[in-house]
């Protein structure tokens, strides 16, 4: 496609054909959607499993992992989860102790999940969590 090309038609099936590449190739790293509920004042996790695009499991061996939940996308503040990984299995874990769930605001926020290595950082998970209020301290 990247040689020099007298024909117009050649070069659209040039550009139809990497385009075709590049929306695969974003199908196979966009996040997962997934809307979560926390319990004030319990304890929460959980876990899912991150897979290549043939369906087998991610190895993270070389990835670290972060989670952060915000009252708006645009928001400063944020609450970090305690994040753990099982490297062959592609597992990630994303948790809060009773104690940090207790100080989080009863309402609706987004979450992301990113696996990170030096070269690259995906979205693996995304989506709303509703804190359901405490009634009982």
């Amino acid at each position: 496609c990247y040689h020099i090309s007298g024909s117009i038609l050649y070069s659209l099936q040039c550009s139809f054909i990497i385009n075709k590449i590049i929306t695969q190739l974003k199908s196979i790293y966009m996040a997962t959607t997934k809307n979560l509920v926390i319990d004030q004042g319990q304890t929460f996790t959980f876990a899912f499993s991150v897979k290549n695009a043939d369906g087998t499991a991610k190895d993270l061996t070389t990835y670290t992992v972060a989670s952060q939940m915000r009252k708006s996308y645009h928001a400063l503040t944020a609450v970090s989860f305690t994040t753990s990984k099982v490297d062959i299995t592609g597992e990630i874990t994303i948790s809060l102790t009773n104690t940090e769930s207790s100080g989080i605001k009863h309402g609706r926020y987004v979450y992301d999940v990113e696996i990170s290595s030096v070269a690259d950082t995906l979205r693996v998970r995304e989506g709303i969590i509703t804190v359901t209020p405490e009634v009982t301290k």
